[in-house]
């Protein structure tokens, strides 16, 4: 499985200070929506972080509040992206709907789009493969794998932590 986010425009969920997105334009992408529930305050410290990286991002901040989104415009904004990317953003289990929910409208709206889930367990890792299926999706770790071999074979792997873990979600 080989995954390129190469001239693909980003869609970050859950972006908090937007790291994911500050990468993917640096190295890849062309174009990166950020998305939060409170965007608006997060929006400053975005664009700080790219100018004190010297980044030239092309950004659009859109406010998404997983709990109460609206249907049609999550299905359009996936026609707009080709990777969406949720990076710790499954810290209370309360939100678990809530994320796939969204995701499985993304995915709905836009089938090619490709869904990366990075995920630190915090105990409740077992229920995260049954609300992916709940949702239409499973839970491939084969980048995961590739990643956690790389550090192996560096010999580095002991330094980070085993419990955090990069899935991409297939129908």
């Amino acid at each position: 499985m080989q995954l390129s986010l190469h001239n693909k425009c980003l869609l970050e969920l859950g972006c908090g200070l937007a790291l994911p997105s500050l990468v993917a334009s640096k190295f890849h992408s062309t174009k990166c929506f950020v998305s939060d529930k409170d965007i608006q305050l997060l929006q400053p410290f975005i664009l700080s972080s790219a100018a004190l990286n010297g980044l030239q991002c092309d950004f659009s901040f859109v406010e998404l509040n997983w709990a109460a989104f609206d249907s049609a415009a999550v299905k359009d904004l996936a026609k707009c992206v080709g990777v969406v990317v949720a990076s710790d953003c499954l810290y209370d289990e309360r939100e678990y709907d809530n994320l796939f929910a969204v995701m499985r409208e993304l995915k709905e709206g836009n089938k090619e789009v490709e869904i990366l889930l990075g995920y630190e367990d915090r105990g409740a890792f077992d229920c995260l493969e049954e609300y992916a299926e709940c949702y239409g999706f499973r839970l491939n770790d084969e980048i995961n794998t590739r990643f956690w071999q790389r550090l192996e074979s560096a010999g580095i792997a002991s330094k980070f932590n085993r419990n955090c873990y990069l899935f991409k979600l297939t129908a």
